[in-house]
């Protein structure tokens, strides 16, 4: 523990513990943003929209993007553990894919790669998570936002 985490604020050392939980959703976010090679201002905010659900402020989350950026930070997966949390993580990834408005064939691998990866299947299966997935935040004509 450094001397400055020894002055962090309840709400501060929250926020670090909420960061530290979330940080392979916050990582596999960012990759998928940033598959196309640049990071849009719409996909950041969606960024931040969903790390402010998972109890990390909008400040933190830019702190820690531009760091993974900067550092390029290698993504490291942490397989979500409930079927709840599987679903969230497929979820975001889907409304992230789904944002410009097309999807980019380098996104429709990765997100298929990372639900083989989540839910333990084979990559026809994958696939089909992600369809059903894709065709839920179309049908329903709003991001997916925990409430």
């Amino acid at each position: 523990m450094s001397l400055r985490d020894l002055f962090k604020s309840k709400e501060d050392k929250q926020q670090d513990a909420a960061l530290e939980q979330n940080r392979s959703l916050l990582s596999a976010l960012l990759y998928m943003a940033i598959c196309d090679d640049k990071l849009e201002q719409y996909e950041f905010n969606l960024i931040q929209e969903v790390m402010l659900k998972k109890g990390i402020s909008r400040e933190q989350t830019a702190e820690e993007v531009k760091r993974m950026l900067k550092e390029g930070d290698t993504m490291a997966l942490k397989k979500p553990e409930s079927d709840q949390e599987k679903k969230e993580f497929i979820y975001y990834l889907a409304t992230m894919m789904l944002m410009d408005h097309k999807i980019d064939p380098k996104e429709l691998d990765f997100i298929t790669m990372v639900t083989e990866m989540v839910f333990d299947v084979d990559k026809s299966t994958a696939r089909a998570i992600v369809l059903q997935a894709c065709n839920q935040l179309l049908a329903d004509g709003q991001l997916y936002l925990e409430k």
